[in-house]
């Protein structure tokens, strides 16, 4: 269960990327990071790293607290288990379509209007990108924070987040690289990415019942 519980991270986290908030602007972002460099390929992958270093940082603080919170209440953890685990079968639910809850539908948008670009300016965006887009990927990452904070001890909860981060880091990278065709694969594949990440819905249910019938 040690290292598909790390698989599991690193695949929610290319969910997580496929999700209805962010692939439509995907373009959005791409001109963003190329503003200033577009005859520079390697800059144009440092600034990507930046803002997944941004992204990453939130996400990993936020498991962090979610561990830490746990563990403060270890003697309701039974408790807590049934309550996550009804929690991720809502969220699965909710990528199904069976659900409707507005909050995780709204979508936030950002103009950026900084006139320099440093690693700093992408390290801020990719902080914003975590606050800002939270509700949309919510049922994804609220499941993995939920893991994270079950996982008993801060060392496998940061490994668990630092996985999924992973996962939502790689296809921005692989962008940063094969911007044309990553572009084309990702318009050509809308469909599918579509049923796939309906999917996840369903795999989110399957682990809520063993988590709530096994726990970990």
């Amino acid at each position: 269960m040690f290292n598909i519980t790390y698989l599991s991270a690193f695949i929610a986290g290319i969910l997580s990327f496929i999700s209805p908030c962010i692939l439509p602007l995907l373009p959005m972002y791409l001109a963003f990071f190329a503003r200033y460099e577009k005859k520079n390929k390697f800059t144009l992958i440092l600034n990507i790293i930046a803002f997944i270093l941004g992204f990453g940082t939130i996400f990993i603080l936020m498991g962090l607290t979610s561990a830490m919170l746990i563990n403060q209440f270890i003697s309701f953890k039974l408790y807590i288990r049934i309550i996550g685990s009804l929690i991720m079968m809502v969220m699965g639910l909710y990528i199904l379509g069976v659900l409707k809850i507005r909050i995780l539908s709204k979508e936030k948008r950002f103009h950026p209007i900084f006139k320099k670009s440093t690693w700093l300016v992408y390290l801020i965006v990719g902080m914003t990108f975590a606050a800002g887009w939270t509700p949309c990927i919510g049922p994804i990452l609220a499941s993995i924070l939920f893991m994270a904070g079950m996982q008993g001890d801060i060392f496998h909860s940061l490994m668990l987040l630092i996985f999924y981060t992973l996962g939502l880091a790689i296809p921005f990278i692989l962008i940063g690289i094969f911007e044309q065709w990553m572009m084309n694969f990702l318009k050509r594949s809308r469909i599918i990415l579509f049923f796939i990440y309906k999917l996840a819905g369903i795999v989110l249910i399957i682990m809520a019942f063993i988590l709530l019938l096994k726990g970990y």
